[in-house]
């Protein structure tokens, strides 16, 4: 997915503390510069970055001089987003400027001093946004803490809200490290304390409470209690819900009281949360059910960081991070502060919009989620006749705010080896990306998405599936930026294998799971409820999380890691990407490899996001895998040669019907030792070495990289990127995928006849043209995980080889590997750490 280069901005204690640790805890996060007033707090900040990473990242302060300022900052073309955490009257200027250089930027809480300044700054940024494409998040931790977002799920299966009490009390001793701030001391904003950390609690009862339950007006009393905390620090006050609920919000920063609790009463029961512990009572009276549960202490940061990193990568804006959101937070304890400088005079609430529950965001080569975006009103669309008079069957309305969280249990049904799911209405909603911008809307659907034909997706425009900000649309609408795209259809997700998800290990922390081949890790693309996530958490709960840790393509199969908290997974993952676990997979590959270790240092390059492509390009990114092979069986039968395919002109002119692979000598079980993790790199650096692995329907395709199977091609000679995007953009539809190792005649005829493609036949509710089922080779790729091990020798899972690495029958070869040392070795020199 890549990574996002980043600057922080400010030096203070929850940088250092929270930022700087979240931003390392991300693997798509790389810190490049450190900006501060002073060099010195700079100085102190960038010593929280551990080992020679530190040395990497460039200080910037207000007394360092030229070419140190902030300003320079925004110049560097390596650095696409920045962190700010500055006071809170500063941060306007600052946050103003970023977006104006283009830069990405997520900014600490409130989002200004007060609403007119937020109205201010968020006009601001729409306008400029539309020139510069940069995109504002407002970090509110308190959003990506689980206790509240699973509160909130409780509070829903409850009936209606009928009532609520926030209690929030503390005491802000003169010795607390935040109070010793200066500006903190001496407020210049309103309400000192209470906006500087009530927005956190604003924000949380706005998200228990939900749409249905929006603040329309309150009433309310302040009082200064403790005289260091100006101008007022304490609150009681009642507030009324658009539903006609009433509640009472109580906090004070200056009491000797200590409380941290927020009820709220339902038709059919209570929700409370307390600190890190969620306590839901179901029913009323003696039938009444007390459940308990508690989480792990988290800040939320790290979470906050990883999000608006993604919603980088991904283009698309995450919608607990919008500017508009925040506004709404702020507006809540403002017209508290308001009311009590008011002497208790009622006031009305204008910002309180809550985002619509959308079903999943559709992002290319990325995994779909479960979001709250904010969404125009989308009426029921039906479909119209063309103008060809054939006729189209009418949809019938789907409900446009189905989730896979919405249908229990999730409609899995097991048939001739596969795993099926029942087809569904569903609508995908998707930002319009940067790159889209300008173009024609049927343009990007043609280059971006596979699913369907193009005559499809013409018609689904001109008949009201593919909608813009929730209307109908045509064909050459141009894509603006803020454009909401939404496409409702009637979905039917490709079968996959029916293997189980066997775990290898289990603790209070984490699932070690060997994933089967041909499922995809999180739902994505054609997939949703046939994806490993989803699967897992069929088998456990509705209300299971899953943390992923590491990820799998599709297709490869092996070790993966699924942490219960995301403690356990900040864990592993800061580990993963400080390089200080080591990864084996295990290949199958043509030909007999070579003897030694092989270091392949190619750099690669995607040439295809649509198709997740991947290259050798000396312009790509830096890679490194190690090799080693573990064994080799020859070919059965009489009359081939023994030793190396050289790959050699004349053996290739001479190979038997114009198939070079035929000229291989049986093929090799491969030992595969990724130090970067780069996409496809395994597989491509195996297929440059002239060893792709041998059923692999991309890299060993001969209809798409013709006799040399792209060979030692680095600079794209023999195909051009266009050749290879086009022909392989015909797998699957005109053209079955075709791996190497499926040419013999007739297995070749037989898979061609079991594999994946149109099948030209329609649904029958919707007119869908539909695929046959996938064959048993595009459900496999012999590519496995088979190892990960701390470095330091703490841990160590290893799978069993799979089936098709052990010796075939008949032939003797190795059952088990034996440890890393021989593939470490080989580069131990240039990379230490996974020594």
């Amino acid at each position: 997915m890549g990574t996002v280069g980043v600057a922080i901005i400010g030096g203070g204690i929850f940088v250092k503390e929270q930022h700087i640790p979240a931003a390392l805890a991300s693997p798509l996060v790389s810190i490049k510069a450190i900006w501060s007033r002073s060099r010195k707090t700079a100085e102190e900040a960038v010593k929280v970055i551990p080992g020679d990473a530190a040395s990497s990242v460039e200080l910037y302060s207000s007394d360092s001089g030229e070419g140190k300022t902030y300003e320079d900052i925004l110049k560097r073309e390596d650095i696409s987003g920045v962190v700010l955490a500055l006071p809170i009257m500063d941060q306007p200027a600052y946050i103003e400027k970023a977006l104006a250089a283009g830069k990405h930027v997520l900014a600490e809480k409130p989002v200004a001093k007060d609403i007119a300044t937020a109205v201010k700054l968020i006009e601001y940024y729409k306008k400029i946004s539309a020139e510069t494409n940069a995109s504002l998040a407002i970090a509110e931790n308190f959003r990506f803490l689980q206790t509240w977002a699973y509160g909130s799920e409780e509070i829903k299966k409850l009936g209606k809200v009928t009532g609520f009490i926030v209690r929030l009390n503390m005491m802000m001793e003169k010795s607390n490290k935040y109070y010793n701030t200066p500006w903190r001391t001496v407020p210049q904003h309103q309400g000192g304390f209470l906006l500087d950390g009530g927005v956190h609690y604003t924000a949380a009862i706005r998200r228990l409470l939900g749409r249905d339950n929006t603040v329309e007006s309150l009433i309310a009393n302040t009082a200064l209690v403790s005289s260091h905390l100006p101008p007022v620090d304490s609150i009681n006050a009642v507030l009324k819900t658009k539903s006609g609920v009433v509640g009472s919000y109580i906090t004070s920063m200056g009491t000797t009281m200590e409380s941290s609790e927020v009820h709220v009463a339902c038709e059919q029961g209570v929700v409370k949360v307390e600190g890190t512990k969620v306590v839901t009572t179901r029913g009323i009276g003696k039938n009444a059910v007390v459940e308990e549960k508690e989480f792990e202490r988290s800040s939320g940061v790290k979470e906050e960081v990883h999000a608006w990193a993604e919603s980088i990568l991904s283009g698309i804006p995450n919608p607990d991070q919008t500017p508009e959101l925040a506004l709404g937070d702020l507006e809540l304890m403002e017209k508290m502060l308001t009311s009590g400088d008011q002497d208790g005079a009622r006031q009305k609430l204008e910002y309180q919009h809550f985002p619509i529950m959308s079903a999943v965001v559709e992002t290319p080569n990325s995994s779909a989620t479960s979001a709250s975006l904010i969404t125009p009103q989308i009426e029921a669309l039906a479909i119209n006749e063309p103008a060809n008079g054939v006729e189209k069957k009418q949809i019938p309305a789907p409900d446009l705010t189905f989730t896979g969280a919405d249908t229990w249990p999730l409609p899995y049904y097991l048939e001739n080896g596969l795993r099926r799911v029942a087809p569904y209405h569903f609508t995908y909603k998707t930002w319009c990306k940067e790159r889209w911008r300008g173009r024609k809307l049927i343009d990007v659907f043609e280059s971006e998405f596979r699913d369907r034909p193009l005559a499809y997706y013409k018609n689904a425009m001109e008949t009201g599936q593919i909608c813009i900000n929730g209307k109908p649309t045509s064909p050459d609408h141009i894509l603006k930026n803020g454009e909401l795209v939404s496409h409702t259809i009637h979905r039917h997700e490709p079968p996959v294998a029916a293997d189980p998800i066997e775990i290898i290990h289990e603790d209070a922390d984490m699932y070690v799971i060997n994933k089967p081949s041909g499922i995809p890790v999180h739902p994505a693309g054609r997939y949703n409820f046939n994806s490993v996530i989803e699967i897992m958490k069929a088998e456990r709960s509705p209300e299971w999380i899953a943390y992923t840790c590491n990820r799998l393509d599709r297709l490869t199969s092996g070790i993966m890691f699924v942490a219960k908290h995301p403690k356990a997974a900040d864990s592993l993952s800061l580990q993963i990407k400080q390089r200080t676990v080591r990864k084996e997979y295990i290949a199958r590959v043509i030909g007999n490899f070579p003897d030694e270790e092989v270091v392949c240092n190619e750099p690669l390059l995607q040439i295809s996001p649509k198709l997740g492509l991947n290259r050798v390009r000396a312009t790509g990114k830096a890679a490194r895998t190690v090799f080693k092979k573990l064994a080799f069986y020859p070919p059965r039968g009489p009359g081939k040669r023994e030793g190396n395919d050289d790959h050699s002109e004349a053996e290739v002119i001479t190979t038997e019907k114009g198939k070079p692979w035929l000229g291989k000598e049986g093929y090799s079980i491969v030992r595969c030792l990724p130090v970067t993790g780069r996409t496809h790199q395994i597989r491509v650096h195996l297929q440059h070495l002239g060893h792709p692995i041998q059923n692999d329907p991309i890299y060993a395709n001969q209809r798409v990289w013709g006799l040399q199977l792209g060979y030692n091609d680095p600079e794209a000679l023999e195909n051009t990127d266009d050749d290879i995007i086009t022909r392989l953009g015909r797998m699957g539809k005109e053209e079955v995928a075709d791996a190497v190792a499926y040419h013999d005649e007739v297995v070749d005829a037989y898979y061609k006849r079991k594999a994946e493609k149109m099948s030209g036949k329609l649904c029958e509710v919707c007119d869908t043209p539909l695929y046959t089922d996938p064959g048993l080779q595009e459900l496999s790729l012999w590519l496995h995980s088979l190892r990960y091990e701390d470095a330091g020798g703490d841990w160590s899972y290893v799978s069993p080889l799979p089936d098709w690495a052990l010796p075939p029958s008949g032939m003797s070869g190795p059952t088990e590997v034996g440890d890393m040392e021989e593939l470490v070795s080989a580069v131990k020199d240039v990379n230490p750490e996974i020594a």
